[in-house]
């Protein structure tokens, strides 16, 4: 039960998501005390990777230049063992399945409120769409209720909605849509609920705007197409996608209009004038790479970036208001954990997509996504420094090889 809440409460509220968190790594632990035989004697392959991940956060915040934002982050990612812990030493054939269902479920859920807030607008204002005072007024409910503003759906004319910001949410839902994709069209189950939901899915994923769950679901249906498929087919079928995704570029207003985006942020980062979105993060990669440059080898350490480099963006670029968040996974290690941090971070993704590269079973769609998925993620965002997003990495990376193992084969675990 503590397995399934937390993965109902990851696309609904990360309060929800650090509480249970909390309450089960002390179930854990009492269970542990109670009953040790239930530990397996093989140690997972995502348990490892975990390892060494922490040490390279712990070993970096040793040379810190700010020693204490690196231990917090540390102890942030603590709280994951919950789930590595849990899923190595719990889990029970088909309880994967029930899992991704459960998390399909949650993030449909979502959709169909919004869709449900979308047409009530649609009807108040009498136009498509329209900022009026029941959009803030919806905005200003949920987020009493959830406590945080929410996704980013410029239909609402205002700067929120129900859940997570489009950055989190769109790759949340991208996932979602893989799973449902998978079942339909590899598992065959293609009931209506489920046409349904793909339906209602793919049409807010388009509408948010979010170019980070479109790379995730492009990704998605990449991975489905390979299913089965010998590596001269799998060469075809990504032909085939990117030529519908360019499709999709030129004719869908709301893609066409994000991909243009790119280019005003590149122009306005070449012309000196510096607006947020593409032209932001291509100041970030800028003020990055000559900080890293500083300390090419070990970096700053762990939760130096801010400090770091607020000092280069300030000289370089004036204008700019330094920030704690450079957009960018890869740049991020660069800065605080210089070549090491890069390398473990490549081997991380390469060791992740590597095992799941098959795609045999759901189990390994699971590893192939997280990996594949957030290697590019990381090309804009910070997702495995994230609260809320290093918590589905390493969820989908621990439910994704237990799956792949099974209860008849424990002791063996690690080999399975």
């Amino acid at each position: 039960m503590l397995i399934l809440t937390y993965a109902i409460s990851i696309p609904l509220s990360t309060g929800l998501t650090n509480t249970v968190s909390i309450l089960g790594s002390l179930t854990i632990l009492v269970l542990w005390l109670r009953n040790k035989p239930l530990q397996t004697k093989a140690s997972s392959f995502t348990m490892r990777l975990f390892a060494v991940w922490m040490i390279l956060l712990i070993a970096a915040s040793l040379w810190s230049t700010q020693p204490y934002y690196g231990l917090v982050e540390v102890f942030g990612h603590l709280r994951l063992l919950f789930v590595l812990c849990a899923l190595h030493w719990f889990y029970e054939g088909g309880m994967g399945q029930k899992l991704i269902g459960y998390f399909c479920m949650s993030m449909v859920f979502s959709c169909l409120i919004l869709c449900a807030a979308l047409m009530g607008l649609i009807v108040v204002s009498g136009s498509f769409p329209a900022p009026v005072s029941l959009a803030i007024k919806i905005q200003e409910g949920f987020r009493n209720l959830h406590g945080f503003s929410g996704l980013e759906l410029p239909v609402f004319g205002v700067g929120g909605s129900p859940f997570l910001n489009r950055v989190h949410w769109s790759p949340l839902l991208a996932f979602a849509l893989t799973a449902l994709i998978y079942c339909m069209f590899v598992l065959g189950r293609r009931s209506l609920w489920n046409w349904i939901q793909l339906g209602t899915g793919l049409f807010l994923l388009v509408l948010m705007q979010g170019r980070a769950g479109w790379l995730v679901l492009f990704l998605g249906c990449l991975a489905v197409s390979f299913v089965g498929s010998s590596l001269k087919q799998r060469m075809g079928k990504a032909v085939g996608l990117i030529l519908i995704t360019f499709l999709c570029i030129f004719f869908l207003p709301p893609v066409k209009e994000r991909v243009e985006q790119i280019h005003l942020g590149y122009l306005e980062f070449k012309e000196g004038r510096y607006g947020y979105g593409i032209g932001d993060r291509l100041i970030h990669i800028a003020t990055g790479l000559e900080v890293w440059k500083t300390s090419p080898m070990f970096g700053h350490g762990t939760g130096s970036y801010y400090q770091i480099n607020s000092i280069f963006s300030k000289k370089m670029y004036p204008q700019h208001e330094p920030t704690s968040n450079p957009h960018n996974q890869y740049v991020l290690q660069m800065v605080e954990q210089g070549l090491l941090g890069l390398s473990v971070l490549l081997y991380l993704f390469g060791a992740v997509i590597y095992r799941g590269w098959s795609l045999s079973s759901p189990g390994h769609l699971l590893l192939f996504m997280a990996g594949a998925g957030y290697a590019v993620l990381g090309l804009s965002s910070m997702y495995l420094m994230d609260q809320p997003m290093q918590h589905v990495f390493w969820f989908m990376l621990a439910l994704g090889e237990a799956m792949i193992g099974n209860k008849n084969q424990r002791e063996n675990y690690a080999d399975a």
